[in-house]
């Protein structure tokens, strides 16, 4: 580089020297020389040029881009070295500015025609600044389409000095990330979709080697289009580099750093992808800018023999779903979609992470891809995180899990709530018939991969595989105890969809709300728990009026909504004989909550207190018997019977145990007390 700009300040000096002028020698004597003549320029000329045309790396590269053996090229090269020597001592600007007016402070293909052809050369060499321009402007990031091209300003920027030096790592802005060959195994992706890219892509540069492909993997964030992408370049050989649109915002900001990526790719044997393209006003139109811009600078590389073949050098987008490109651009395009992975592909990707991440670690990647339906990005990214772990921790399947939704969970959702769970099975007081039910849920959760893939039952029934359940019986009888033990059991988010901000008295509001909430859940992999829910399920009833329609249409859209989520959803209602049938036909499970009888109340009353809580003597069989309470009801009561004997500092005793109930009888607006408390009503007199 330093040969470049000291070939730039003979070629000043020369000219200075023929033109008399005298007044920077002293001033800049470590850059001019006024001893230079016609005949040593000529000479160092000669043997500068040699030199550059037999050099490797990046100059050699230079030489071939510019051909400087030819006149046009041999002006761009005199406006790269003014510009190289200016990049090394900005003072010497003065001096521009002193021999063209027109350079103001910085090389100019003017400048340079008048070093190398004299004073009134611009005009006679006019027709050679358009293609010395063409040659030199997307080097130096020259504007375009320029305003005049003789004048139009040239500067050697970091990124250029940096490659000239031989850095071959771009150094761009955080927007771009280089991927290097990764060397990595082939993925489940690669193996299921990544081949078919890779073969319709040497297809098509088999067929016309002189055009471009668009490759364009679709897909939702994190389905691991980026990722299917990095190892297609790595089949083909190439290193990428990714640009990242999320730091843009939109193509059209992305367009005022294009010519950078252009020149990137000019510079080096890379492959380009746009990521993360989104819907946005005129994004097609937009692609259709970039890929034509693309086309000409790696067609122009390719004339020169420079590079490989336009149809070697692919350039590739990752778009969303609703992004279609393909009808508007005339190159030829190749196109695939990653749909969410299945259970056997997720499975082989939490394998496929585990062990490049976590080299002698066992994965439980089997019970993962059944409760965890995630994108591939999201597996990778969780088996990251896992790696940064401290050595030695056990990885449970519920720690994992729990890493899971932490890193899923972004909060924008107001109308469904998670729930600490932390009733267990033993909790449960039903009868054996009602927990079986519950065991036989979680088992549908547990064999979904041996029935759906091992068995490939999913060829029979890829429609409403969901897992559902309807819990029913009068409040307190324990319907969302049994939700809290089934995601306990599964080691399972739970989320409770808040009713109130579902349901809305405008046409449709509900219908997205219910998408929103089961969307979410999708990608969070949650069980789902209505509570509540006949005031979104009830009976269907006759169209008579606008409204009746319309809440029709609700009961119909969540009907449809739960037949397509591929997960568990469990709706409670305290009414039964108000759900629609044709919710009851749908549901894969119904279970009834009865009111407990005297013996169940009895295992109530005796586990509701905790092993730390100091209990005197309790009549259970007396409680049990005389109150034909829920579940729920008994827990009232021992909240404040406890709070009344810690205000004592007292054992729980019968009389706290009376007064509670005294308080839970209110309620129900029943004052005979001495009736109804039978034994024990003198407590409370």
């Amino acid at each position: 580089m330093k040969r470049l700009a000291a070939m730039g300040a003979y070629r000043l000096s020369m000219y200075l020297k023929e033109e008399g002028n005298n007044a920077y020698w002293g001033k800049y004597s470590r850059l001019l020389d006024s001893e230079v003549t016609e005949e040593l320029l000529q000479q160092l000329e000669e043997n500068y040029m040699e030199a550059m045309a037999e050099e490797e790396g990046s100059i050699g590269r230079l030489y071939d881009l510019l051909r400087p053996e030819e006149e046009a090229g041999r002006l761009a090269w005199c406006s790269l070295e003014l510009a190289v020597l200016y990049y090394m001592d900005e003072q010497i600007g003065e001096v521009f500015s002193a021999i063209d007016a027109s350079a103001g402070e910085g090389a100019t293909l003017s400048l340079a025609a008048r070093l190398l052809y004299g004073a009134a050369a611009n005009l006679e060499q006019a027709f050679l600044m358009k293609e010395a321009f063409s040659r030199i402007e997307l080097l130096l990031q020259a504007e375009y389409p320029p305003g005049r091209i003789g004048t139009e300003r040239l500067f050697v920027d970091d990124r250029l000095v940096q490659w000239m030096s031989g850095e071959e790592s771009p150094f761009l802005h955080p927007f771009v990330q280089t991927e290097p060959l990764p060397k990595e195994a082939p993925s489940p992706i690669w193996e299921s979709i990544g081949q078919e890219l890779l073969a319709e892509l040497r297809g098509c540069a088999a067929a016309n080697k002189g055009e471009i492909v668009v490759g364009v993997v679709s897909g939702t964030a994190g389905s691991g289009r980026a990722f299917l992408v990095r190892q297609t370049a790595e089949a083909l050989e190439q290193p990428l580099l990714l640009v990242e649109m999320g730091y843009f915002g939109s193509l059209e900001q992305l367009l005022t750093q294009w010519r950078k990526l252009l020149r990137e790719v000019l510079l080096s044997p890379v492959l380009l992808c746009i990521k993360g393209v989104t819907k946005q006003p005129s994004v097609e139109s937009m692609l259709t800018i970039l890929v034509n811009e693309y086309e000409a600078v790696v067609k122009n590389a390719w004339l020169l023999g420079l590079q490989a073949s336009p149809a070697e050098r692919p350039l590739f987008f990752t778009v969303a779903e609703d992004v279609k490109p393909i009808p508007l651009l005339r190159q030829r395009v190749v196109q695939k979609h990653l749909p969410m992975p299945k259970l056997a592909e997720r499975a082989a990707l939490w394998d496929y992470f585990g062990k490049k991440y976590l080299p002698g670690v066992s994965l439980p990647s089997q019970e993962l891809a059944v409760k965890m339906k995630l994108p591939l990005g999201s597996m990778e990214k969780i088996v990251k995180h896992l790696a940064c772990l401290p050595k030695g921790e056990p990885l449970e399947s519920r720690t994992i899990f729990r890493y899971c939704y932490e890193l899923l969970d972004d909060g924008r959702y107001d109308s469904i709530k998670r729930v600490e769970t932390q009733y267990t099975y033993e909790d449960l007081k039903l009868e054996e018939s009602q927990k079986q039910i519950i065991m036989d849920i979680c088992a549908q959760v547990e064999q979904r991969k041996r029935v759906l893939s091992d068995w490939n039952l999913q060829s029979r029934y890829s429609y409403g595989t969901s897992i559902s359940a309807l819990f029913t019986g009068p409040p307190g009888t324990g319907k969302t105890m049994a939700v809290h033990v089934i995601a306990g059991i599964l080691g399972l988010e739970l989320f409770k969809v808040d009713i109130s901000q579902i349901v809305d008295k405008y046409v449709g509001e509900t219908e997205k709300r219910l998408e929103e909430v089961f969307r979410r859940a999708e990608q969070s992999n949650m069980i789902l728990f209505f509570d509540e829910a006949d005031a979104i399920i009830g009976k269907r009833s006759e169209t008579k009026e606008a409204k009746d329609k319309y809440a029709n249409t609700e009961v119909a859209y969540l009907l449809q909504r739960m037949e397509e989520y591929d997960g568990i959803v469990i709706l409670a209602t305290n009414y039964s004989q108000n759900i629609d049938a044709a919710f009851m036909r749908r549901i894969r499970f119904t279970v009834h909550f009865p009111l407990p009888d005297e013996a169940r109340r009895k295992e109530i009353w005796q586990s509701a207190f905790a092993a730390e809580t100091p209990v005197g003597e309790l009549d259970y069989t007396y409680l049990s018997r005389q109150f034909e309470f829920s579940g729920g009801q008994i827990k009232n009561v021992v909240w404040n019977a406890c709070f009344f004997a810690a205000k004592e500092d007292s054992p729980v005793e019968m009389r706290h145990i009376v007064r509670a109930i005294q308080m839970e009888l209110t309620k129900d607006k029943k004052v005979s007390f001495q009736e109804v408390l039978g034994a024990y009503a003198h407590l409370v007199y």
